[in-house]
């Protein structure tokens, strides 16, 4: 069981919303006494609506909420370069 601790360290922005444009992944997480773990891999279809909650593990992920589900994601799946958050 692997425990996360939430770093502010994405360059995305800490709240927000988008629709993505295909299937990606995500690592839902799920609570626990000691802080969130993982709670697998879920594939998030292509014109999920992602509600941005916070930054994720790295510099590389967000958090987001995605049909009542916490997980993170990579920006790189969710996020192209020229694509702006709706604020």
């Amino acid at each position: 069981m692997n425990t996360f601790s939430l770093r502010q360290t994405s360059p995305a922005p800490a709240r927000g919303s988008l629709t993505i444009s295909r299937d990606i992944f995500a690592l839902e997480l799920l609570p626990a006494n000691s802080g969130a773990h993982s709670g697998g891999i879920r594939r998030v279809p292509k014109g999920a609506y992602l509600q941005v909650c916070g930054q994720g593990f790295n510099d590389r992920t967000i958090q987001v909420r995605w049909e009542g589900r916490l997980c993170f994601v990579f920006l790189q799946d969710v996020v192209p370069a020229e694509a702006a958050y709706t604020v």
